[in-house]
């Protein structure tokens, strides 16, 4: 499937997980700073500097893409959890339920997008259009951003492809009310059946003993374990491609960002961020050696 095919190609970050995220040496440095100000201006909060000010506003756009990713997590474990008796006592069926998980997904990767190229314009100065955050604007200004890492992992086909397929049936869903996971096709007629059949004004419905019967709901259930492993896999892959968009731009601002925070913040940071700062420097280091 195309998820599967996309998923070899990123072979290598199968296994990457959201702690993987937040061990990146420059979140964690971000993070450390950042707790750092907040812990010092919460008796003065009138006093924090506009520096100060953009560093917070910075890890706000952060966290925010974090929460999104945390609740595409959560869409996914409600997923997993159908109470066939309670839902069906409400009329919800279990591809209705599932495809209900997964507009919610849908609608937190677009959100995500939106987040990565609002990060993009705000942390490179660049100008917007009619308040927009977009794409043509990001590459317009290539040559002013000069990260190459970060352009090569938005300009790769298969991580395009899977975010525009995604955000293209957000669209679906929110303009045209419009969704469907492919997994319940086989099966939708016969829940249409199972589920009017089971309605008392209904009760003589054609075939209604079969789609309650065991065969028919052999095959519902395992429509239902395909879609959630799709999910899975939705999710799996969101998680690589923030550790990817994260590790791009992180790379590029390590060394201009330590040695600003060095000259402004080294009298009032503790002991173990210059040891992040550290391990900052290794991993530039590496970088740099394996270019």
């Amino acid at each position: 499937s195309f998820y599967y095919m996309i998923l070899k190609k990123n072979k290598c970050l199968n296994k990457v997980s959201v702690d993987d995220i937040y061990k990146l040496p420059f979140m964690k440095m971000l993070i450390g700073v950042c707790t750092d100000v907040i812990q010092r201006r919460v008796s003065q909060p009138n006093t924090i500097t506009d520096d100060e000010k953009c560093l917070l506003d910075f890890y706000d756009l952060v966290e925010s893409i974090m929460k999104s990713l945390e609740c595409i997590r959560i869409s996914l474990v409600i997923s997993k959890r159908y109470d066939r008796k309670y839902l069906m006592n409400n009329q919800i069926n279990e591809e209705q339920y599932t495809t209900y998980c997964y507009d919610s997904i849908i609608h937190k990767i677009s959100t995500i997008k939106d987040l990565e190229f609002k990060l993009i314009h705000k942390l490179y100065g660049l100008p917007t259009k009619k308040g927009k955050y977009s794409w043509n604007t990001i590459f317009d200004h290539k040559k002013v951003i000069n990260n190459d890492k970060l352009f090569a992992f938005y300009e790769n086909k298969s991580n395009f492809d899977f975010t525009s397929y995604l955000v293209g049936k957000r669209h679906l869903s929110s303009h045209e009310g419009k969704l469907s996971m492919r997994h319940f096709k086989d099966v939708s007629r016969l829940l249409f059946i199972r589920d009017i059949s089971n309605n008392p004004l209904y009760k003589e419905i054609p075939s209604g003993d079969y789609a309650n019967g065991f065969y028919a709901s052999l095959q519902i259930k395992n429509s239902r374990k395909e879609a959630i492993k799709y999910l899975e896999n939705v999710y799996q892959f969101c998680i690589n491609l923030r550790f990817m968009f994260f590790e791009c731009l992180f790379c590029d601002l390590s060394n201009l960002f330590t040695s600003e925070i060095k000259e402004h913040y080294h009298n009032t940071i503790s002991d173990i961020f210059n040891h992040i700062i550290s391990d900052i420097n290794i991993v530039n280091e590496k970088n740099n050696d394996s270019e």
